[in-house]
């Protein structure tokens, strides 16, 4: 689950971003407050918040990102000091995150186009633009080849080379799965094909390890993919300091009902005062000792009263994101809790749309709502990037889930059922599967919400499939690039 916060407001205080998730697990699942507690679904989640990587189209590279690079690569040969280091690593970083994310929008763009009769030339057209970016990237080597480099930044910009070659196979790779087996585009696949096996040439001349066996499990490919890609992408993420929300509210309250606690223990020394009772007597002893389980209980009793309210007030946690240069960037809140129906908005519940058949299904025993919420607090003044020049769009909140304690209690995946087939009886295999209707809400200042509806399809092996539910209307909820 991706949020794609915007840029806040250069003007004005903070910008607030609210986010709501619900879950709709039906009860065969087993997943209730009892079962399944917020420290429980934090250790299913994990989160990465970035800054969004700057939009520039392919053809642009060459001219910005590309030669940004060139500059501080010049300036660090002549000079390596420490700040030049920083920011010939820093750049390089930062290039490699724009490729990526500038392959993707032009490889999906370019998909798009496949029925047009201009198609061949706009394939073409980016092909060539990926080539120059290649080549001009490694046309930088040479400015490092001086006595003041080291090998390590020498081995530094190797790694970088490598992590081009590689994305730029895999878009590659994914452009030749989408055009299919049509013939009419042979003459492309060849294309494709002669380039990635060029790449994976040039990755062998180099000596780099990422070069795929036919013969092997290419588990070295898949790791040395997925470091680099973890590395390249470091520049954007954002330092986080995590700590528990309200902390001193719920020590304030937990002080108050130990107030109210030795309260009833002093009345009732009072109380026994004005009885006049023999001290160290049988009654003395019987009324000290209900005292004190009084105050044991109504303590408890209140904390746990308390505790419950301020979850509607508090979130669970807070996390403080900061920039790469340790600045503070903003604030994220999050909390989880299982809710009662009665509250749920009114959106949400028309969203949700149980049928006729649900209602049924879940007629014994309602649905468990589990209502995930977070509140992203961005200040505009310190939305910075690392990079004067750079110019940054907005933050990503990337969430996943592990949802293998939803599937604990599925029954079997597959079941053999009966179809009658040429005049007899013949098993088939037939899918089990159980329905999770997600209702997610978005909100921010003076602009609209955005509300989104689906349905997760899933077996007691993994995730079937993930559908966008219609809204009641008939119609799909708009995509908005906010999630």
């Amino acid at each position: 689950m991706v949020f794609r916060y915007p840029r806040p407001r250069e003007k004005g205080g903070a910008e607030e971003y609210h986010a709501d998730v619900y879950f709709f697990l039906p009860p065969s699942l087993g997943i209730n407050r009892e079962t399944y507690p917020a420290e429980m679904f934090y250790r299913d989640m994990r989160r990465y918040i970035r800054l969004r990587t700057p939009s520039v189209e392919l053809r642009a590279i060459p001219d910005g990102p590309l030669l940004r690079l060139k500059m501080a690569i010049i300036r660090f040969a002549d000079d390596p000091s420490e700040s030049n280091s920083k920011e010939f690593v820093d750049r390089t970083k930062l290039f490699c995150s724009i490729l990526k994310s500038a392959l993707r929008d032009g490889s999906r763009e370019l998909m798009q186009k496949k029925g047009d009769g201009d198609f061949r030339k706009i394939f073409l057209d980016t092909q060539s633009a990926i080539d120059r970016i290649k080549q001009e990237f490694r046309n930088l080597r040479p400015l490092l080849d001086v006595s003041r480099v080291s090998p390590r930044d020498l081995e530094w910009f190797g790694f970088a080379d490598e992590f081009v070659s590689l994305l730029t196979n895999k878009w590659r790779c994914r452009q030749y799965e989408d055009l299919g087996s049509a013939p009419e585009f042979e003459d492309i696949r060849r294309f494709l094909h002669d380039r990635i096996a060029d790449e994976i040439g040039y990755r062998r001349e180099c000596g780099y390890p990422s070069v795929p066996d036919p013969a092997d499990g290419n588990e070295l490919l898949l790791y040395r993919e997925g470091v680099l890609k973890k590395i390249m992408a470091s520049v954007l993420f954002l330092r986080v300091c995590r700590q528990r929300d309200g902390v001193l509210a719920e020590n304030l309250v937990f002080g108050l009902a130990a107030a109210i606690a030795m309260t009833f223990v002093t009345a009732v020394s009072f109380v026994w005062h004005g009885l006049f009772l023999e001290p160290f007597s049988l009654a003395f002893f019987s009324i000290w000792v209900l005292a004190y389980v009084g105050k044991d209980r109504i303590k408890d009793l209140l904390k746990l009263y308390f505790k419950n309210h301020l979850k509607r007030y508090f979130y669970d946690y807070r996390t403080r994101l900061h920039n790469a240069l340790g600045h503070p960037v903003g604030c994220c809140r999050e909390g989880v809790s299982f809710v009662p129906e009665n509250r749920v908005p009114e959106k949400v519940l028309t969203l949700r749309g149980r049928s006729f058949l649900g209602c049924l299904e879940n007629a014994e025993s309602a649905e468990e709502i589990l209502h995930m919420r977070e509140l992203l607090t961005v200040r505009p003044e310190k939305n910075k990037f690392v990079l004067p020049d750079t110019d940054v769009t907005g933050i990503v909140d990337i969430m996943r889930f592990n949802l293998r304690h939803f599937m604990e209690h599925m029954d079997n995946p597959e079941k053999e059922i009966l179809l009658p087939s040429g005049g007899h009886l013949r098993s088939r295999t037939a899918r089990r599967v159980y329905h999770v209707n997600v209702v997610v809400h978005y909100a921010m200042d003076e602009a609209p919400d955005v509300y989104r509806h689906f349905r997760m399809i899933l077996a007691r092996d993994g995730i079937r499939r993930i559908e966008a539910v219609p809204n009641p209307d008939g119609g799909i909820l708009r995509r908005d690039p906010v999630f």
